[in-house]
């Protein structure tokens, strides 16, 4: 193994907090007797030193506030000062040694690598080391790329965490089980393609950045009663997710491919109050079979494309369908969007089982190009064709506008008495 002075950590600087706590992990302290290559004594997993800024092989180094400092003069890795601890002034590497820095920081700091491969990069040595289950109740949060593709962790149970920074758990591939009974915030892809995760409990978590669960193919449910946002790509390729509960009326939108090929996915809860749906949001959901979006007003493009088990959705406030929202969707027969202004081009394109459209609004709906493209609005089934239903003030507006005067034969006049006895 190799262990210079910037890749000798400490579990607990490493992610944050004040020390102690790890499992499983013996430690030992070493003297640094000159520059280079260190190696852990036989038995010991990392061999910490208590050098807790940045220091240089010569001279001295100021460090007046936290952030990262890079050291490239003695290894090439970053030292990051975290947050809380603010050592003011300078010291100096006036001999190879042993250095305490209480005066400054009375804590050991990050090693968040940077470049040199395995020559530099720290969290290759976790990698490498640390295996099985983890504890720690001292972390109060888990740092940027703190546990990077550590790919032997099965279990995470670290009750004081607060944050997960983005790429904390990156590709941690057999970590199975996660507990983080006080986090309120997931970054970037988090804990992305941590393939074997099934085990999450996240009760307290507010904010899920993008990417964050993204390839996680072994969740099949999973609750977030306090969840306020979730970002683009979520839980995109979770592809055993069924079901998820989110706390109602807590979002206003969905970002663009949060639940996309989630293709087993068949209940959603606690999208209430979720006002626009972004790109991709469900595309290829192809367990979706069902859903209600009672305050949504827009969907964005793709919303739904191969969705291909779709054939009830609630969305009375709907305003605007955009490109291809429900392209694929083979299994839609009839919808209804009284408060509907407009379908943009292939909206329903390839819906081939579409029946019966319903635009019982007081204005007229504007019709994108091929907006009904490949459907039964375009070629009949079996000798019938799909049908649009207006009121009956708007028909002449219908029949005479752009694109819908291609279908002036499919479009229905209703009375507001046939209307009402809907």
């Amino acid at each position: 193994m190799r262990i210079d002075l910037a890749e000798a950590l400490f579990n607990a600087a490493l992610v944050g907090g004040s020390g102690g706590g790890g499992s499983g992990i013996s430690t030992q302290s070493l003297s640094v007797s000159s520059n280079g290559v260190y190696t852990a004594p036989s038995g010991y997993a990392y061999t910490p030193v208590t050098v807790s800024v940045p220091i240089s092989a010569s001279g001295t180094i100021s460090i007046s506030m936290n952030g990262i400092y890079h050291i490239s003069q003695y290894a090439d890795a970053d030292v990051n000062v975290p947050q809380g601890i603010v050592p003011i002034g300078t010291i100096t590497l006036s001999s190879n040694g042993t250095y305490d820095v209480s005066p400054y920081a009375s804590a050991l700091v990050n090693v968040s690598g940077g470049g040199g491969g395995d020559n530099g990069d720290a969290t290759k040595i976790i990698m490498r080391t640390l295996s099985g289950a983890y504890s720690n109740s001292d972390a109060t949060t888990i740092g940027v790329h703190a546990f990077y593709m550590c790919s032997k962790i099965t279990e995470l149970d670290m009750p004081n965490v607060t944050s997960v920074y983005d790429y904390g758990c990156y590709s941690c591939y057999s970590l199975s089980k996660l507990s983080l009974p006080n986090c309120e915030y997931v970054g970037i892809q988090a804990f992305y393609n941590c393939a074997y995760l099934s085990d999450i409990y996240l009760p307290t978590v507010k904010e899920i950045c993008y990417e964050a669960f993204r390839n996680c193919v072994n969740i099949e449910q999973i609750s977030l009663p306090n969840v306020t946002s979730l970002g683009s790509s979520v839980f995109a390729m979770c592809n055993r997710l069924r079901s998820i509960a989110l706390p109602a009326f807590s979002m206003s939108s969905l970002g663009a491919f949060t639940f996309a090929s989630c293709n087993i996915l068949s209940s959603i809860t606690g999208i209430e109050s979720v006002t626009t749906l972004g790109t991709n949001a469900f595309a290829y959901c192809s367990s979706l079979t069902s859903i209600s979006l009672p305050e949504c007003v827009n969907f964005m493009g793709n919303a739904f494309t191969s969705c291909i088990k779709l054939s009830s959705i609630y969305a009375p406030k709907l305003q605007y369908i955009s490109t291809s929202a429900f392209n694929n969707c083979w299994s839609l027969k009839t919808v209804s969007f009284p408060s509907l202004i407009s379908i943009y081009s292939k909206g329903f394109a390839n819906a081939s089982a579409i029946k019966s459209v319903y635009l019982l609004g007081s204005s007229m709906v504007t019709l994108g190009a091929n907006a009904f493209s490949n459907t039964p609005m375009t070629y009949s089934v079996s000798g019938q064709y799909a049908s649009v239903f207006v009121p009956a003030s708007l028909y002449d507006s219908y029949i005479s506008a752009q694109y819908w005067s291609s279908f002036k034969s499919r479009i229905v006049s209703l009375t507001d008495e046939q209307i009402a006895a809907l």
